[in-house]
């Protein structure tokens, strides 16, 4: 009998041992069980924080940073976690905020991303590199901020200016990553110069850093940045002022850039990818790609766009987006093989997957359809997860399957199915309707698999507005011995 208990505690201890290591990566289906927990993040209750958010995981320690807009200050903020007791924000104390650039209105469509940066040689040491693109209200210029972990000051630099900023603007739905190897910055962002309907034009950008000998950057930084455009719309033309706006960038696993972004002369879902020469885009380097125009549906599409490039040679390229026109969530994914796709690119099979739209009293940005943003990671088995808002819930979109489910609850099936490809799960829902939830959110998965959303909460009356994160833990139990 001794021995059995022995067993059995032993077992137990073991499954309460692996439930809290670090490294311990989960099934999607073991992450799906798991329960939500949710927190406000902010400095002061008397601050409004929370637009424009953006989050990433460290990618060893696993810790998330959050970059995001404070609507009274009109500052740029960053909160990331810290142990607790040695933060000053956030469920006890377990949050650092700071005010990262206060020059002006700083601090909208911000974009952040996260590197571990190794130096081997010593004394040298390893630090970490968080790097925050976002859009300078007041110079209509594209920002970029760098903070270090071995630096108790945090760097920010002009990337790209408007000359004239009664007529131009610069750094709109900027998107951030760091090149895989070198950690180098890398910004794709929404350019707009609107003198009349027959000369101004809108484009895509791309900002790469170099250090020094840049180009194409109207900044005072020393030629640190090349700028270049990728996609240019000119002309008399109704939606040319909206053209390479919503841009999402990824790497692949072979260190190409991809750019997801809205072409808003045929109103479609995009991506352009560098091939040096004879491309379709306006500049010729790069290669411009259609992936979903609305179909039957005929509606505006490539909105509010998060992609995925491919990390391995069996993955597959994935983006979430938004057809504000018909009102829908979509998803694309590419196929491993053939061109028989259901998209309007048979490459790529796309589906409806739950209806959102604007609330009337939401924040809206010039587009005619306002602003909502969608944001896509991957969970621990490669599967998509997209946090979306419909107004008064921030919401969950997964594979059913991932939920031990034979189809799910909400959009199309799969191609070829016949029941439901996605469960749609309610995160946080307001209290009452006056107000909107999650408009502003963004969702990243730790090193370990464990998602974890930011986003915002906007009350009308009294008018105050919040950065809330919702995530998951491991469950530990402690074990129960009965003599």
């Amino acid at each position: 009998m001794k021995k059995i208990k022995f067993l059995v505690l032993a077992a137990i201890t073991l499954l309460y041992c692996s439930s809290v290591t670090a490294s311990y990566t989960i099934t999607a289906s073991q992450d799906a069980a798991l329960p939500w927990h949710r927190n406000k993040i902010y400095l002061n209750p008397n601050v409004n924080d929370g637009y424009f958010v953006s989050i990433k995981h460290h990618p060893i320690n696993g810790k998330a940073y959050v970059s995001y807009y404070d609507t009274y200050n009109k500052d740029l903020k960053l909160a990331y976690q810290v142990s607790p007791g040695l933060g000053n924000c956030g469920p006890n104390a377990s949050w650092r905020c700071r005010t990262v650039d206060s020059d002006g209105d700083v601090g909208k469509y911000t974009s952040i991303d996260v590197a571990y940066v190794e130096n081997p040689s010593f004394p040298a040491l390893s630090y970490t590199k968080v790097g925050i693109s976002y859009y300078d209200e007041s110079n209509k210029a594209l920002k970029y901020a760098l903070y270090r972990s071995d630096s108790p000051t945090i760097g920010v630099q002009s990337v790209d200016v408007a000359i004239n900023s009664s007529v131009s603007s610069l750094g709109k739905f900027s998107s951030l990553k760091f090149e895989p190897e070198t950690h180098s910055p890398v910004i794709s962002y929404y350019a707009h110069n609107w003198y009349d309907q027959y000369v101004g034009y809108s484009a895509l950008k791309l900002a790469t850093y170099v250090g020094s000998g840049g180009t194409g950057c109207n900044n005072s930084t020393g030629g640190k940045w090349t700028c270049e455009e990728i996609d240019r719309l000119t002309g008399a033309h109704e939606g040319n002022n909206k053209n390479g706006s919503h841009s999402s960038l990824d790497f692949n696993y072979l260190g190409n850039l991809y750019i997801a972004f809205h072409d808003s002369y045929t109103d479609e879902l995009q991506y352009a990818v560098h091939v040096g020469s004879g491309g379709s885009c306006s500049n010729p380097a790069w290669n411009c790609v259609l992936v979903d125009g609305g179909g039957a549906l005929s509606a505006a599409t490539g909105y509010s766009i998060s992609m995925h490039a491919k990390k391995s040679s069996m993955d597959r390229m994935r983006i979430a987006y938004w057809m504000p026109g018909a009102g829908y969530l979509r998803y694309a994914v590419s196929r491993l093989s053939g061109t028989d796709g259901n998209c309007d690119n048979g490459a790529f099979d796309c589906i409806t997957v739950d209806e959102v739209h604007m609330p009337v009293d939401s924040w809206e940005s010039e587009d005619s359809f306002g602003y909502s943003e969608i944001s896509l990671a991957m969970d621990a088995n490669n599967a998509p997860m997209i946090t979306y808002s419909n107004g008064y819930s921030l919401k969950l979109a997964r594979p059913a399957s991932a939920y031990g489910l034979a189809w799910g609850n909400c959009g199309d099936p799969w191609p070829g199915g016949d029941h439901p490809y996605f469960q749609c799960t309610i995160l946080h829902s307001a209290l009452d309707s006056d107000g909107v939830l999650g408009q502003f959110n963004s969702l990243s998965v730790s090193p370990s698999g464990l998602p974890m959303v930011a986003y915002s909460e906007d009350i009308f009356s009294p008018v105050e507005q919040f950065l809330w994160v919702t995530y998951k833990v491991y469950e530990s139990y402690l074990p129960l011995i009965k003599r």
